[in-house]
């Protein structure tokens, strides 16, 4: 089922760990200051914590083998609303919904469509999500809004996790994807944002998917705003630059997290 490729995203954004040698930078007042890596690790490492939890269930999801459990749709309320299919989506198999939002199918004029009826329903031909995408046209988007429950982020009342994937399907399985969103706690916080990045199922098989990644990352008054790009193995270079500071490019070992 391709939707397991949507948890990766969220993994590659908040357990970005390593990277390479950098020196602090001492101001005009010789007041040593941080650099670019130095604020960015110190976001993942805050946020790594945060979302402890969330990451203990999506370091199982890599495992190979691993199966994700499917969102639990209420389509007869997607029906009768017109197509927006609210939906609970249990990751960590304990009962209790990790994640909410709404799903919605998208015709190529832009237009939500609904690809089912109530006689679909009432005959048990549609009965979760993945018959419901059987039965979608090549090029329909599955846009789908998320917003993450506090049981996935340790309990931390100010902990952040929300936003929007938009997937643009082929026999049943997405062939690209787009989205939007933030993560974070406290004083760190990931803003996302990419688009039409491949995330066919054989190509996630030898490694993450060639994409670039745009972020916005605030630990305090520092501003770390750049880029994440992905070249289909576990190594990812970061572009980044500390407020108005010259850029830094170092890389992240996604396979270490912690």
């Amino acid at each position: 089922m391709m939707l397991r490729a949507a948890p990766l995203l969220f993994c590659a954004l908040i357990a970005c760990g390593g990277g390479g040698d950098s020196s602090a930078a001492a101001n005009e007042d010789g007041a040593a200051q941080r650099t670019v890596e130095e604020v960015f690790q110190e976001c993942a490492a805050f946020d790594a914590t945060a979302f402890a939890s969330l990451l203990e269930t999506l370091q199982g999801f890599t495992e190979p083998g691993a199966e994700v459990p499917l969102p639990q749709l209420d389509l007869l309320g997607g029906l009768l609303s017109g197509g927006n299919v609210p939906y609970e989506w249990d990751l960590d198999g304990n009962g209790t919904p990790d994640a909410t939002g709404v799903l919605r199918f998208i015709d190529a004029e832009g237009n939500t469509t609904i690809p089912f009826s109530l006689a679909d329903l009432a005959g048990g031909m549609i009965t979760d999500l993945e018959s419901a995408l059987a039965n979608v046209p090549d090029g329909t988007r599955l846009s789908l809004t998320f917003e993450l429950a506090d049981s996935l982020v340790s309990g931390l009342e100010e902990a952040d996790g929300a936003g929007e994937l938009i997937l643009t399907l082929f026999d049943g399985e997405a062939a690209s994807a787009s989205g939007q969103g933030v993560f974070g706690s406290g004083p760190c916080r990931f803003e996302f944002d990419f688009a039409d990045v491949d995330l066919r199922l054989e190509d996630l098989a030898d490694g993450f998917p060639q994409a670039t990644f745009a972020f916005d990352a605030r630990a305090g008054e520092d501003v770390v705003v750049g880029s994440i790009a992905f070249d289909g193995t576990s190594l990812a270079t970061v572009r980044a630059r500390l407020n108005d500071e010259p850029e830094e490019v170092f890389e992240l070992d996604l396979a270490a997290i912690p």
